[in-house]
């Protein structure tokens, strides 16, 4: 019989593989990273030929392949965000491993025959009267609880096993134990009214290994319980059991009762769990070195569910030229502040990113390293290439040098992982411009919107925390739709947002910031070059509605925005430009300059807004300024210690305030070079 193990380095994987690998000869588990190195190679557990490295359970297309090849009979699968780790707070994670990759396997195994043994948690309980059975409806209100209810498994190859484990981990050291077991000489709270009723990782796969060899075909939920015993007296059992010297301090003030019965599993198998003070000296006399790890590795602020501590969760930014609570007023903007430094620029052949590039390489923000534009359209690269190759009038000399030396090109797509995770190798600077932006594309294809603009971002702070890379800044590049938004771009990209605002926790020594502007004059897909397309077809020029406004931003503002985020933004902050607004029907009546064409009005499209809006009413009392800018503080008090701004916005900030007269948007679309005239659509991207 062929078994395998997915997730053995964590608490119950490893445990599993020690125990199924003596009772069944052909049993492997499966690693995240390389069978040479980690904690399994240090502590020599297991021979290579138990491990399969390089599997992630994120990348579904590649694990099923590697599972079809094998096809085992048995997969028993121990993976899962757990409530102790921070990430466990992320969305995307959570609900592919907890919610989703349960139900894949069972889906994936079932072509073979094979079976999929799943766990899950008394944590899909809010733990206020015990008890649970498992016709108990979940009433988890965080997202470890909704999303491991939403991946308990109950399919006829399948049995999902709810339970509650302690044991001993290879690394992370978050689990109870752990944290008790580096905490001798010293004074703990043990919870009188907090109810635990489930067992140890060794005895749990115990149970997995008689189900596998008495019951192959028993499917369905099940509840795998211990005896009730407090937290209070579970520590005193652990203390006794490994010969302690801490002194255990009674407390009645928090109170938790997730206990379960067990009474269905017992009729299907016959199964009573052992008394508590057998599993705790079961788990005592387990001979795994684990102290060829230290102890000393374990955390020490138990327990998990007790707030961040504010030091931990932020970045120390003293370098920064923020200084406490308002905007620097001595950045030069045109200081050294990106010399010598690697920057990405994903989505770098749109609009936004060229510009960018171009900016760069001019030296204004320093002399950079390397500008390296990502992106998955390789004739746009080209043409980018070819652009500064020809060193045309767009390109001074200075700019056509710097070309030669320091730009790169790669190919690559910001929804794939992997290619994220080489592409972020020896960067400093992340600015994500990569996006699905045009609203009737994204309403029509939703998850394709999904992908780019809520899994890119999501890739981005997997590959920096999963490989610890030591990037400095991420900048991601945001829009006003994201604001109170009404359809699926602005949908997505308001959780790119939250994304990265969250990733500070999760990476906290790199700093996370955002950018949100609005309509930009010239960019590809925007009004004015629709509107020139029109006049030079004749006409009409179509308008929604007759008081629509829009923001106007010229590229090279939206970049001194990104710059001016690089320079001074505080982790998890959103900076918003002050900029103009300007009715569409003026930029229209603007644009046509007195030829004889045609205007209709079409009404408004679906997922249109009237008015762009920048700042939120919600988001206004977070808000504070400078000259130039808005920045929206995070709302995650982790990442926040003062959440209230300085009272300068008392309501949203839209399109529809302070909007410009008609003269005034003729005075503007000419300072640009946009009166149709004037306006050069190959060159328009170059053009500051």
């Amino acid at each position: 019989m062929k078994i395998l193990v997915l997730g053995a380095t964590g608490m119950l994987g490893h445990k599993m593989l020690q125990v199924l690998g003596v009772r069944f000869p052909h049993t492997q588990g499966t690693i995240h990273g390389s069978v040479n190195e980690g904690p399994l190679a240090q502590m020599r557990l297991f021979s290579d030929q138990q491990l399969i490295g390089y599997v992630d359970a994120e990348n579904f297309p590649a694990l099923s392949a590697m599972l079809r090849r094998i096809a085992p009979d048995v997969i028993v699968n121990c993976i899962g965000v757990i409530k102790q780790r921070s990430d466990a707070k992320a969305s995307l994670p959570s609900i592919t491993i907890n919610a989703l990759l349960p139900h894949r396997l069972a889906e994936v195994c079932g072509e073979w025959g094979g079976r999929l043994i799943h766990f899950s948690t008394d944590c899909i309980f809010s733990g206020t009267r015990g008890n649970y059975s498992e016709a108990d409806a979940s009433d988890a209100e965080d997202l470890y609880g909704k999303s491991k209810y939403l991946g308990e498994v109950v399919a006829d190859n399948a049995i999902t096993l709810r339970t509650s484990i302690i044991g001993r981990e290879l690394s992370h050291h978050k689990s109870l134990l752990d944290w008790f077991l580096s905490q001798n000489h010293s004074t703990v709270r043990g919870f009188k009214r907090a109810m635990y009723s489930g067992v140890t990782t060794n005895h749990l796969a115990e149970v997995v290994a008689d189900l596998i060899e008495h019951h192959p075909h028993l499917s369905g939920l099940y509840q795998v319980v211990g005896q009730t015993i407090s937290k209070y007296d579970l520590l005193c059992l652990l203390r006794d059991a490994w010969g302690m010297d801490v002194e255990i301090t009674p407390d009645e003030t928090f109170v938790c009762d997730r206990s379960m019965v067990g009474d269905k599993f017992h009729q299907a198998t016959g199964y009573t769990a052992p008394a508590w003070p057998k599993l705790v000296s079961q788990l005592a006399a387990d001979t795994t070195p684990y102290q060829e790890l230290g102890d000393e590795q374990a955390i020490s602020n138990w327990p998990p569910s007790l707030p961040y501590k504010q030091d931990s969760a932020t970045p120390n930014w003293s370098n920064s030229s923020w200084q406490s609570g308002h905007f620097s007023k001595n950045g030069d903007p045109k200081m050294q502040l990106l010399t010598g430094k690697r920057i990405l620029i994903t989505g770098g052949t749109g609009s936004l990113g060229k510009v960018l590039v171009r900016r760069l390489l001019s030296g204004e923000m320093g002399d950079p390293a390397k500008v390296i534009v990502f992106s998955r359209d390789e004739a746009k690269q080209h043409f980018m290439r070819l652009e500064y190759r020809r060193s045309a009038a767009a390109t001074d000399d200075v700019i056509y040098r710097n070309f030669q030396r320091k730009l790169e090109f790669r190919i690559g797509d910001i929804r794939d992982f992997h290619s994220v995770a080489n592409a972020l190798q020896d960067v400093d600077i992340v600015i994500n411009a990569a996006a699905l932006k045009q609203v009737p594309t994204c309403e029509y294809f939703p998850f394709e919107a999904v992908r780019t603009n809520i899994e890119g971002p999501e890739n981005i702070v997997r590959a920096i925390r999963q490989y610890r890379l030591p990037i400095e800044t991420v900048v991601g590049v945001s829009t006003d739709k994201a604001c109170k938004p009404i359809n699926a771009m602005g949908m997505t990209k308001a959780l790119q947002e939250r994304v990265f605002i969250q990733a500070n926790m999760v990476c906290p020594d790199t700093r996370f910031v955002c950018v949100r502007y609005g309509n930009v004059l010239a960019s590809r897909g925007s009004v004015i070059p629709f509107f020139h397309e029109q006049i030079r077809a004749g006409g009409p020029l179509t308008i929604t509605t007759p008081d629509m406004t829009r923001f106007l931003l010229s590229l090279d503002e939206a970049v001194d925005i990104v710059f001016a985020a690089l320079q001074d933004a505080r982790p998890g902050e959103t900076w918003i430009p002050k900029t103009t607004s300007a009715l569409v029907t003026n930029i229209a009546l603007a644009l046509i300059d007195g030829r004889r064409i045609d205007v209709k009005f079409v009404g408004i499209r679906p997922g249109e807004k009237i008015h762009e809006i920048l700042v939120s009413d919600e988001e206004a009392y977070r808000t504070v300024e400078n000259d130039r800018y808005f920045a929206i503080k995070p709302m995650l008090p982790e990442i926040c210690d003062d959440g209230n701004g300085t009272g300068v916005l008392t309501a949203e900030y839209s399109s529809a305030d302070n909007v410009m007269s008609l003269s005034e948007t003729v005075a503007l679309l000419q300072a640009r070079n946009l009166m149709v005239e004037n306006y050069e659509p190959e060159m328009a991207e170059m053009l500051r």
